[in-house]
């Protein structure tokens, strides 16, 4: 969205109100007629020169805006950025133009700092905000993590315990714990290896077989621990 800046000349001849959109000033041929006092086909002149000579790219120093004129309706005006005001203002008058010109350049500087402050303060605190995301994600992944893990574990735990099968309850116990985390993409660790190898796998079985009833929590514990050191 343009802004409108008020340029007066040093004796404060002129007096212009300018656009300024961010990174640079518009204005149109009405205005630069005043800011040079020079006929408006004058101006349009010294413009169309600009273009045909290639000094300056039409579409990149024009612009059209829609203006409600004063008979209410609304029209398409061209306005022109700084690069065509300073051509112009070289052909018409060199001392007007050159005013301008530090005029405009300050302005520009000073706003373009400006922005910068701002954008840099707002740049921290999208930063901020992504890292409270992040963190948030993290604790959540966290959580879902832990409860796939429980689920894991009472599922190798209760087919072991609970004989479930005739035989092979604890062959049959880590081929469902495997599975499960597989399902839930938790069967290999940030380096693809597996989260739990067969020995360490069979030493569970067995040490869970062994167990007495009342010592189940320090075994889901346990088995919880070994998932967690191997991510």
């Amino acid at each position: 969205m343009s802004e409108i800046i008020i340029y007066e000349s040093d004796e404060n001849q002129i007096q212009v109100d300018v656009e300024f959109d961010g990174t640079t000033v518009w204005l149109n041929l009405n205005q630069l007629a005043t800011l040079f006092g020079r006929d408006k086909s004058v101006i349009s002149r010294h413009l169309n020169k600009v273009f045909k000579n290639n000094e300056l790219e039409k579409d990149s120093v024009v612009a059209k805006n829609a203006t409600t004129a004063s008979d209410g309706k609304i029209y398409q005006v061209e306005y022109f950025n700084l690069d065509a005001i300073i051509s112009v203002g070289y052909k018409v008058n060199s001392k007007q133009g050159t005013q301008f010109r530090k005029w405009a350049n300050t302005v520009l500087k000073e706003y373009l700092v400006k922005g910068f402050a701002i954008n840099e303060n707002r740049l921290a605190q999208k930063e901020q905000q992504i890292k409270i995301l992040k963190d948030g994600i993290h604790i959540l992944n966290r959580s879902v993590a832990k409860a796939i893990e429980d689920k894991a574990t009472m599922l190798l735990y209760l087919v072991v315990k609970n004989h479930s099968f005739v035989d092979g309850n604890k062959r049959i116990a880590a081929a469902c714990f495997l599975k499960f985390l597989e399902q839930n993409n938790m069967l290999f660790n940030e380096e693809e290896q597996l989260i739990v190898n067969n020995d360490t796998l069979a030493t569970l079985t067995l040490f869970i077989a062994s167990s007495k009833p009342d010592e189940m929590e320090t075994v889901k514990r346990l088995v919880i621990s070994i998932l967690n050191r191997n991510k």
